[in-house]
């Protein structure tokens, strides 16, 4: 954890601020008038030592890359060769991770639109509006963005992805998810960007919302058509007859 101290107190001031309310916490739970109510206080910190010491692992592995005083720190094929890593291991375990929640979402979604009463109480609050834009991203109802975020959360952990893949990851979806409720097909939205269509993007999603017995899947385009659910509205083209 020496390594990554200095680096943590300068990316996150309130590092320090944490690790020192964390610290008294936990010697006030341990006191002899607490300890005989404590539950498992020594693992409600567990996952976090445990990214803690991850990214204390990474940083020592790539500290020529922000350490100066290092005699590597200018070499720029090792720098190189570091962020190739890096990026390599973040795209492909960000990919794993958005094709699954892509596909529990897939199921999820079908189930509740082939379930009136599962509907109403949970995915309704979603459809208010036929034609969506960009606030519809986060309207849910409670139940309903419960069990999204415990998906989007628990994926990463499922698949044992760095902390730094997950940040990119949810990042990368809220993105998708405000691009695929803007109402807008604009030239530059990734579904333009990404080639053979595997995104569904705007469109997509907002002929969701006009037939909601397609489309079903988040971001890619597969799972509807393995399916047979996609849909796709033909844009109309005016002709002038001479």
């Amino acid at each position: 954890m020496d390594c990554t101290s200095g680096l943590l107190r300068k990316i996150f001031p309130d590092w320090v601020t944490a690790q020192k309310i964390r610290d008294e916490v936990s010697s006030f739970s341990q006191t002899q008038i607490w300890s005989p109510y404590i539950i498992k206080t020594k693992n409600v910190y567990e996952r976090t030592d445990q990214i803690e010491e991850l990214l204390s692992e990474e940083m020592c592995k790539y500290d020529h890359l922000y350490k100066p005083s290092l005699a590597d720190y200018k070499d720029a094929r090792m720098a190189s060769d570091s962020w190739r890593n890096i990026s390599a291991n973040v795209i492909i375990d960000g990919l794993a991770v958005l094709l699954l929640f892509d596909t529990q979402y897939y199921i999820w979604h079908f189930i509740h639109h082939k379930q009136p009463q599962l509907y109403r109480f949970m995915h309704a609050t979603h459809h208010e509006y036929v034609a969506p834009f960009s606030w519809c991203t986060q309207l849910f109802s409670i139940p309903e963005l419960i069990s999204i975020g415990l998906w989007s959360n628990q994926d990463s952990i499922l698949l044992r992805c760095h902390p730094l893949t997950t940040w990119c990851v949810t990042v990368f979806s809220i993105w998708m998810s405000v691009e695929d409720h803007i109402g807008y097909d604009l030239p530059w939205t990734l579904n333009h960007m990404v080639p053979f269509g595997l995104l569904g993007g705007a469109p997509a999603h907002d002929m969701h919302h006009q037939r909601p017995s397609s489309n079903y899947a988040p971001f890619f385009c597969h799972g509807d058509r393995i399916f047979g659910t996609a849909f796709t509205q033909r844009k109309e083209t005016s002709r002038t007859i001479l």
